[in-house]
């Protein structure tokens, strides 16, 4: 996860569970989510409908290595490498703010 820091500058979160995540989310100002396909549900309830809960224009980028499951709708994009998630951030941070 990313928080906005001044200048542009982006600081990078992360959590050891999905419920840090979202605590994390709650409590900070953030620009977008990038979620381990091992972070998808919390207890049945899959966590990008939990984000855009709280932020309904929160870009969330599912990074993809491996999950075969279903990608949930609250998912905006979903990379296969690093180089890929950065190119999908960009664009969602810069569509979305």
């Amino acid at each position: 996860m990313c928080a906005a820091l001044p200048a542009g500058l982006y600081q990078v979160l992360s959590a050891s569970s999905p419920a840090h995540a979202v605590a994390a989310c709650a409590n900070n100002k953030i620009a977008a989510v990038v979620l381990d396909s091992e972070f998808l549900t919390d207890g049945g309830i899959t966590l990008p409908q939990t984000f855009k809960a709280l932020n309904p224009n929160l870009p969330i980028v599912l990074l993809e290595l491996g999950h075969n499951g279903d990608i949930p709708e609250a998912v905006d994009a979903v990379a296969t490498t690093s180089k890929m998630m950065l190119r999908k951030l960009a664009v969602l941070i810069k569509s979305s703010g």
